[in-house]
């Protein structure tokens, strides 16, 4: 498991960036995306040859863990309006009646 950045790097520690797998994966592993296999090779290995993306996003500090922080694609479509999840969200914690 590494953290990559958008030029295929591995980022140095506390680096946010996606949290992607090395190839090969095991036979176990997911092979496609029902009824959509090309869907599956754009979404999870076109962007980072030689990695699966996981679709999160995370950093590894320097005590080597792992931290998943958020998703890559948290947008929920509504009238043609893309909305953040993770900004919905932060202003839902940010509420004095939430604790």
């Amino acid at each position: 498991m590494k953290i990559i950045n958008d030029n295929n790097e591995e980022c140095a520690r506390n680096e946010l960036g996606k949290v992607c797998l090395t190839l090969p994966m095991p036979p176990s592993h997911t092979m496609t995306l029902w009824g959509n296999d090309q869907r599956y090779i754009d979404s999870y290995l076109q962007d980072h040859p030689g990695y699966y993306i996981i679709g999160d996003e995370g950093i590894i500090d320097e005590r080597g863990y792992l931290f998943i922080k958020g998703r890559i694609d948290d947008v929920i479509n509504v009238a043609g309006h893309r909305l953040d999840t993770g900004r919905i969200e932060e202003a839902v914690n940010k509420h004095p009646e939430i604790f």
